[in-house]
Order: structure tokens, then sequence, then C-alpha cells
């Protein structure tokens, strides 16, 4: 994988050379568009990280890139393990 993620989850794997993360979380900065990210997304799909976010701290919003496609979504979850971080948490 030659993109590395703003933020890698692994969850129940030990972070080392080769192990993939379980989930991964890019920022969108002020000076990237849209675009700059869908390559990445498609990289990390294709290397197996099942749970991708693209949070947008300009305009609030969490999207969840999932089957090539962006969704807006209200938070960052794990609904198998528990763990949910809502939009509102985010950005207070």
């Amino acid at each position: 994988m030659a993109h590395t993620a703003d933020l890698a989850i692994f969850a129940d794997r030990k972070p080392a050379d080769g192990v993939i993360p379980f989930g991964a979380v890019e920022i969108l900065s002020p000076d990237d568009s849209l675009s700059t990210y869908i390559g990445k997304f498609d990289e990390y799909a294709a290397a197996g990280i099942e749970f991708i976010w693209l949070v947008d701290p300009a305009h609030g919003r969490i999207q969840r890139h999932q089957n090539g496609s962006l969704l807006r979504v209200d938070a960052i979850e794990f609904p198998d393990r528990g763990f949910r971080l809502t939009a509102d948490e985010i950005f207070a």
C-alpha cells in the first residue's frame, strides 16, 4: 500500500510492517480536493481495509467509502464492537 492514512485503526491487529489496518480515517484539509482521496480509498479497499472514512472539518461532515462510493454518515463506528464516535463529538 503506497499511501498511509491520517489515522489507521488496527483493532485486534498489532501495528507492524505488512499488517493491514482494520479501518482508515483521512482528514480533508483546505488545500485538498475530494478527488485527491478517491484513488487512496480505492487502494485502501483493494488492500483489504474494511472501514474507510473521510472527515471534513470545514463542513462538519463524515463520509464513509463503501463499494466505490462516498456516503455521508453521522459517525465513525464499528457496530460489532460497540464503538461509535459521532460528528457532534468530533466537531465539538
